[in-house]
């Protein structure tokens, strides 16, 4: 019987996470929440500090995890980089070597290496660096039941 009330909490935090960053959108990441959860049954006071406290923590917990992902694409973004560089100093080293047809495929490579490792740093973690600040926002917020 308790297994099967945790499942419908952790149903419940998801469709209720969902639901609070889909109404954050256009929010500044800044503004202290203020998150009032309406019920029609009744709730004591511990009761309503335990499910703020789950919320909270299911929030924690994708913030984290997603901030792990952003240092390992960070990483790896970073090392791509770098692997771009080198084959571009290896196109560049062919190229004096007359072998252009080595040099062509060593400088396309990496500046394709540089390009999306770039793109990742610059659109895709920033979009998920905005994620985590969302995720920080309701973590410091007061949950608030009526």
């Amino acid at each position: 019987d308790r297994r099967k009330i945790e499942d419908e909490i952790t149903r419940l935090n998801r469709e209720l996470k969902e639901y609070i960053l889909n109404e954050l959108v256009g929010y500044d990441t800044r503004e202290k929440l203020k998150i009032k959860i309406n019920h029609s049954f009744e709730m004591s006071k511990e009761e309503e500090q335990e499910y703020a406290r789950i919320l909270k923590k299911e929030f924690k917990e994708n913030y984290i995890d997603l901030k792990d992902d952003v240092r390992m694409n960070y990483k790896k973004s970073i090392v791509l980089i770098l692997i771009g560089i080198i084959l571009l100093a290896v196109g560049f080293a062919f190229s004096n070597h007359h072998d252009s047809l080595m040099a062509e495929i060593a400088n396309i490579g990496g500046w394709l290496l540089i390009w999306e490792s770039g793109y990742a740093i610059i659109y895709t973690l920033a979009d998920k660096r905005k994620e985590m600040q969302r995720y920080n926002q309701v973590i410091k917020s007061e949950i608030e039941f009526n």
